[in-house]
């Protein structure tokens, strides 16, 4: 989460720096910045579901679709960013803005990795949660 807060903030020194891409650049900043506390808010149910209701009902499927929609989200933002980065005329401002992309593309990495750990496992009925939840 510091991560990704950090990358959020140097993304909005740069769009400070830069007029005219800057408020586009700063709104994605932003955005990442919410996707993320929502990520870690789905991510922290996912994996505070207890052993028992686990065993029997499976992953919490309801939040495990939430967070991937949200990585979705991430990933449009990201690309969004990879094309407004070539408007920067700034060098460093774009070497800059390419190392917080790859920061909130690991963070995503990291996140969809969790969820799929947490997906895995025997239960009794998750077949049936997890076909209501698709």
């Amino acid at each position: 989460m510091s991560q990704v807060s950090n990358a959020v903030q140097e993304m909005i020194q740069i769009a400070e720096r830069n007029s005219g891409i800057g408020q586009q650049i700063k709104t994605i900043a932003q955005a990442q910045n919410q996707n993320q506390i929502k990520l870690e808010e789905s991510l922290g149910k996912v994996q505070n579901r207890s052993g028992f209701v686990k065993f029997f009902v499976g992953p919490n499927y309801g939040e495990i679709n939430n967070a991937q929609k949200i990585i979705e989200q991430n990933r449009e933002q990201i690309q969004q960013l990879n094309q407004t980065m070539s408007q920067i005329a700034n060098q460093s401002d774009q070497q800059t803005l390419t190392e917080q992309i790859k920061i909130l593309e690991q963070s995503n990495i990291d996140i969809e990795s969790a969820l799929r750990n947490s997906e895995k496992g025997f239960s009794l009925l998750g077949w049936a949660f997890r076909l209501l939840f698709k």
